[in-house]
């Protein structure tokens, strides 16, 4: 069944306070993308994240934490949960399709 979007609101609170829990500071943003920010997603549609990260930080130091943050997260919801780590000024300067798609439809968390 298709997650309503009260389901998604509590499931993204959640994330995003684990994360910022992992994080702190170095966490700079989180953007919704895909098919739940497009407002067409369907039964067997993952929730994408896009995680800025501080210029520089090394991401594969928290890397197991995270992980299992968000195994945590998909079973308690029963959803999968994707997402991507890209260092802030990445982001905003690289030209990429996906970039650029998200830039334009994402929701800042």
């Amino acid at each position: 069944m298709k997650k309503s979007v009260d389901d998604i609101r509590l499931i993204l609170e959640d994330l995003k306070g684990e994360l910022q829990k992992i994080y702190g500071r170095r966490l700079k943003s989180l953007f919704l993308y895909g098919s739940y920010a497009r407002g067409d997603a369907t039964e067997g549609s993952d929730i994408d994240i896009l995680m800025l990260i501080e210029n520089g930080e090394k991401r594969d130091v928290l890397e197991r934490r995270r992980s299992k943050m968000i195994s945590d997260i998909c079973l308690k919801y029963d959803t999968l949960v994707s997402t991507l780590i890209v260092p802030e000024n990445t982001f905003y300067e690289w030209e990429l399709p996906l970039y650029l798609n998200i830039r334009r439809e994402g929701v800042r968390l």
